[in-house]
């Protein structure tokens, strides 16, 4: 039995790429996503559902709108939802003020860096399992430990390409953009989709983040987690909650953040940042 997360991802991704849909065509899709992945076909009734459609429904049926087809075989259509129930303020979720590590950790897309919440200390470790996979082994079979899986890039592709399907962007942007959605998911991948839209850059970024609030927040009532401790430090702390950086020195808190960011993000952004203000500084 596939994780439900990863059924809903499916679904999303194939209706990204062809919506409106017709059910049988779309459950034979994401049949041959899970096949090329050496994984077992879907089965509606692992999931307590007796039909696809009835499966769309129940997991996804906010976000999907569903109809009969004008076919013979009487099958279902199967389309995103329109605009003003895919719209960020539809989806009913708080505008959450997260701590920027909780924010990185579920965001950075690189599947080698593994991530965990310590909840009793409220401190999050990153780690690479190519260079250390005994911690990986240890972190796992700890109880003090709940991992963080990050957000797939196929994931942050698909709310893409959802949000422009509301936006219905005009023959040049969709040019101007399309080259962008069909390369692999990285952490510039965002940076660039945002400036594509000149004109709705703020409202993909209230999209998104309403989206990576939901992720965080369903993981957090799964663990048992409390949302207090994720919060942005900039909000009072719960008493007897304090800050897990507080007494840390300079160079170390260089170094926390260091580790939040994937070597393509150290490359790109911060080492060019750091030489430009260094550069500036020798000069006044």
């Amino acid at each position: 039995m596939h994780n439900v997360e990863t059924i809903k991802d499916l679904i999303r991704q194939k209706l990204s790429e062809q919506s409106p849909e017709l059910g049988a065509r779309l459950k034979q899709k994401i049949n041959q996503a899970l096949m090329s992945e050496g994984l077992p076909t879907l089965v509606e009734r692992d999931y307590g559902f007796k039909k696809f459609s009835e499966l769309l429904e129940g997991t996804l049926g906010t976000e999907l709108a569903i109809h009969k087809s004008d076919t013979a075989s009487g099958d279902i259509l199967v389309e995103f939802a329109p605009r003003q129930t895919a719209h960020p303020q539809a989806l009913g979720i708080e505008n959450l003020k997260l701590r920027n590590d909780v924010w990185q950790a579920f965001t950075n897309p690189d599947p080698d860096r593994k991530r965990f919440f310590n909840p009793s200390e409220n401190t999050i470790t990153h780690f690479k399992v190519s260079t250390n996979p005994e911690q990986f082994d240890r972190m796992i079979e700890s109880n003090a430990y709940v991992e963080i899986k990050p957000i797939r890039g196929q994931t942050q592709i698909a709310w893409m390409k959802e949000f422009l399907s509301t936006k219905r962007p005009e023959i040049e942007r969709e040019l101007k953009i399309s080259g962008i959605l069909e390369k692999p998911y990285t952490s510039k991948s965002n940076v660039e989709f945002t400036k594509a839209l000149p004109n709705d850059g703020v409202e993909w970024r209230q999209y998104r983040t309403q989206k990576i609030n939901k992720v965080i927040k369903d993981w957090a009532l799964e663990h048992n987690i409390a949302l207090e401790k994720l919060q942005s430090l900039a909000i009072e702390a719960p008493k007897g909650l304090k800050p897990s950086n507080s007494k840390l020195t300079a160079r170390e808190k260089a170094h926390k953040l260091l580790d939040m960011l994937s070597d393509e993000e150290i490359a790109s952004y911060a080492i060019p940042s750091l030489l430009g203000t260094i550069f500036v500084q020798t000069r006044t």
